[in-house]
């Protein structure tokens, strides 16, 4: 089972990063390289940024991240939007002071939700559960062959 498992991951990795290229939310890299998992036997997780949870609705008022300011700062950088040091930090206190007091765009509206993750997972579950179907029919029928040869 962990061979579906991770033939699953690699699919909803891909479809991850894709879905984050295409709603062009990934502008560090670093929500698609924080992607890991885990696989047993039996069990599959995967793991993300912190922010992660953020990523297709938004975030609410309220308190934020002891580093915001950093955060923004780093996000102007990669999205190219940099216009000098000064500049910069007062433009991502404005945007902190505003997630702060108001939550994040998508949360209140003005940019559209998405469903990176939830998308992503509708188009990889077709392939797990196909595949664990056929690897527990072919389980299941060496278990009964074996189970009748050795009472013969």
């Amino acid at each position: 089972m962990q061979d579906v498992f991770k033939k699953f991951d690699t699919k909803l990795k891909t479809e991850i990063r894709q879905n984050l290229s295409q709603e062009n939310i990934n502008a560090s890299g670093n929500a698609s390289n924080s992607l890991r998992s885990e696989t047993t036997k039996t069990k599959y997780t995967l793991y993300g940024s912190e922010y992660f949870k953020y990523i297709d609705k938004g975030r609410g008022e309220g308190g934020i991240p002891r580093n915001f300011i950093g955060i923004l700062l780093q996000w102007i950088r990669n999205k190219g939007l940099s216009v000098g040091e000064k500049e910069d930090k007062r433009f991502a206190g404005a945007i902190a002071h505003k997630i702060k007091t108001e939550g994040s765009s998508k949360r209140r509206g003005s940019r559209p939700q998405t469903n990176v993750v939830e998308d992503a997972i509708d188009s990889s579950l077709p392939v797990l559960t196909g595949d664990i179907i056929t690897t527990l029919k072919q389980d299941y029928k060496s278990e009964v062959l074996k189970y009748l040869s050795d009472v013969n």
